[in-house]
């Protein structure tokens, strides 16, 4: 395959169709015509994770990780309930992948009720149950016989009685536990304290309006209602307690799904340190992040190897922008420079890259027309805009009848210039004149008056520079780039929206059927990007310029 392909090199030479401006000899006859070119595949649509959610906090935390699932391929959807049965119907009917509201007694209870078996794939938060008084500043100022309220709830007052004897105040029996339950009529030594059990959601109103030296331990999400501070409790439950691991509120889905790629990359958005600060930023100690955060996140054992081939400018640089963000997905990027436009295909084809990116879609085309391959267009990522120059010219209004305008002579690039010149008014191509059609200078309608010269492309800046006052020329981004000529200069470029623009952009090809693979996927989300964006504008003064 090997020498077939060397055998080939030259006929491929031949052509010298344009890749992004590439240095381009005149041919010795006139190519093939390149095969009509299909618009250019987008990468795969962004994988939607659905997950219910109660109002506050779940959802407000979920939004958190909306924007970092995104750059990782994903579109988080979430569908805010306000109600505790819906979000766990929904889920097993498979209308979710996951949902975050409950703790992990009440899907179990939950999953006993309903013959389900959903389960728990992280812990996320907890709300940590308070014990606040009326009147008293910390729990040794508890006067004796005082009274203390708690929700009468079954898995709450477990709760508030673990809190109140973590505190000292009370004993229970020794095998009382989050998991197995536990009342006020188990209490094994009340301490000399009036317990009362009321219903939950009344307890913060009972305090308020109680005598003064009354305590009473508060839901969290009771507490952030009626403007209780966890600052201000006495006592909280303890992070690393029993009762904060077990009412920990938790991402649930599908039994057998928890290490899915849906469900692990959900999980790992929410695990971060950025959540975390949220978090304590937001609630004010009524919600607290039950995960850990490491200082150094540990890297992946082994990075995916993604190996692209690239022209050296800009392509290379541009590639070299994303490496770390590539490496935070786990991808390990390899980018090989070429110094032709041959190779590039013939390694991708046969399989030593995963991608290359050098070259327009009609390069690609012709190139594969003409060595029987089949490599597509994953996504357009820049174009580097034709400028129309002009020696001792100041405008397009300028341009004197009689003026010589030199032009690239080959193909695409002729087409490219003439097209630009038809843009600004100065000449009049046939109406079917196209990007992918081509044309000549000999198919002209009306030349304006003008005498073009149609010269070999690299040579174009040299000529104008040589040339008489007046005399203009059309310049590949590229060779403008190199000769210091400046796109804010030029009298007129391509427009962005334009046919030749969007033709011509230079691409990341791969084989067919990878263009949704993970690996072109990532790479094409990591390029584009703001940032990006931001990096061609600042590094290349609009001579290269975002697709995107």
């Amino acid at each position: 395959m090997k020498r077939i392909f060397a055998l080939l090199l030259s006929l491929v030479l031949i052509f010298s169709l344009c890749a992004c401006g590439a240095k381009e000899e005149a041919p010795a006859a006139a190519p093939a015509a390149p095969a009509a070119p299909a618009a250019p595949e987008a990468p795969a649509e962004p994988i939607k994770i659905v997950v219910g959610a109660s109002s506050t906090p779940h959802a407000e935390i979920l939004e958190q990780v909306k924007e970092p699932l995104a750059a990782e391929g994903y579109e988080l959807e979430i569908v805010v309930y306000d109600d505790y049965v819906l979000p766990n119907t929904a889920l097993f009917d498979g209308d979710l992948d996951a949902n975050y509201f409950q703790h992990t007694p009440y899907l179990n209870s939950f999953n006993a009720s309903n013959n389900m078996d959903l389960v728990s794939a992280a812990l996320i938060h907890y709300e940590p149950f308070g014990l606040y008084g009326n009147g008293v500043s910390s729990v040794a100022d508890i006067a004796e016989g005082a009274t203390i309220i708690i929700p009468a709830d079954d898995s709450n007052e477990t709760r508030a009685l673990l809190l109140l004897e973590q505190e000292g105040l009370i004993t229970l029996p020794e095998d009382a536990s989050a998991e197995n339950g536990i009342s006020h009529l188990d209490i094994v030594d009340d301490g000399g304290y009036d317990i009362q059990a009321v219903q939950a959601d009344t307890v913060p109103a009972q305090l308020a309006n109680s005598d003064p030296g009354t305590c009473a331990v508060v839901n969290g999400n009771y507490a952030l209602q009626a403007g209780l501070k966890v600052a201000d409790a006495l006592a909280v439950e303890d992070a690393s307690g029993e009762a904060a691991q077990y009412y920990a509120n938790l991402i649930a889905c599908r039994n057998g799904e928890e290490n899915s790629d849906k469900i692990v990359a959900l999980v790992n958005a929410l695990q971060t340190a950025a959540v975390k600060e949220f978090i304590d930023a937001t609630y004010g100690g009524a919600v607290q992040a039950i995960f850990e955060v490491s200082d150094a996140p540990a890297a992946p054992a082994e990075l995916v190897k993604i190996v692209v081939g690239a022209s050296s400018t800009p392509h290379a640089e541009i590639l070299e922008q994303v490496k770390e963000p590539l490496a935070a997905e786990g991808y390990e990027l390899d980018i090989v420079v070429y110094d032709d436009y041959v190779l590039p295909n013939i390694a991708l084809f046969d399989g030593d890259l995963d991608a290359n990116y050098f070259q327009h879609t009609p390069y690609l085309n012709s190139f594969n027309a003409s060595n029987n391959m089949d490599l597509v267009s994953a996504a357009l990522i820049h174009y580097e805009p034709f400028g129309l120059y002009g020696n001792g010219v100041a405008s397009v209004a300028d341009i004197a009848e009689g003026a010589t305008i030199i032009i690239p002579a080959d193909d695409s690039n002729e087409t490219r210039a003439l097209l630009l010149l038809q843009q600004e008014g100065l000449i009049t191509l046939p109406e079917d004149a196209s990007a992918e059609k081509g044309i000549s200078h000999l198919d002209i309608v009306d030349d304006g008056g003008y005498n073009i010269q149609a010269v070999q492309a690299d040579t174009v800046p040299a000529q104008l520079a040589n040339s008489n006052p007046g005399t203009c020329a059309v310049v590949n981004g590229n060779y403008a780039l190199q000769a210091g000529l400046n796109v804010s200069d030029a009298l007129a470029i391509e427009d962005a929206s334009g046919d030749a623009a969007q033709y011509y952009a230079n691409l990341i090809a791969c084989r067919n059927g990878e263009e949704n693979s993970e690996k072109i996927v990532a790479l094409v989300n990591a390029l584009k990007t703001d940032a990006v964006k931001a990096y061609i504008t600042d590094t290349y003064n609009g001579a290269v310029q975002a697709i995107f």
